[in-house]
């Protein structure tokens, strides 16, 4: 059975704050993610905000039209990898996340003081796979008879 995903609307990921983007009236708004999100900041008193095992689901007590396009502030990394919303009737939508504020320029540290240009600066040799070990290599003493044992940490 092939089933064609339809968005409807955006989940905006900030640096801070997580926005929806949405013309449908929702009741409710469940999202998935992926490490630890700190929410910082509470909603109106006629929303309930629950997070848990990688869940947070916010509830709109009160049905009216009004739509909160803001929806929390947070510390932490963002990696939502699911969103959806449920209206007044039950029926389910899933909303298109937006990674933009998550590239790889945004997630740098800032300390741009250590950045180079030189090659020669760089510790880097080409192999991020390789692992260390404990090389042991025992010779025998023909004379003394006794062994001789080598140990050195090496990485292949």
């Amino acid at each position: 059975m092939n089933r064609k995903k339809t968005y409807k609307g955006n989940l905006n990921i900030g640096q801070k704050t997580i926005r929806i983007d949405t013309n449908i009236n929702y009741q409710g708004i469940e999202i998935e993610y992926v490490g630890t999100v700190n929410i910082t900041s509470l909603l109106p008193s006629s929303y309930i905000v629950k997070s848990g095992n990688n869940k947070v689901i916010i509830i709109k007590l009160i049905k009216n039209d009004d739509i909160l396009s803001d929806l929390f502030t947070y510390k932490g990394v963002a990696m939502i990898t699911k969103c959806m919303i449920v209206t007044q009737d039950l029926e389910t939508h899933n909303i298109y996340i937006n990674k933009s504020n998550l590239e790889l320029y945004n997630r740098l540290d800032g300390d741009y003081d250590n950045i180079s240009k030189n090659w020669n600066d760089l510790s880097f040799d080409g192999n991020n796979n390789k692992k260390s070990y404990i090389y042991r290599k025992s010779t025998l003493d023909e004379e003394n008879r006794t062994f001789t044992t080598i140990k050195e940490i090496r990485k292949k």
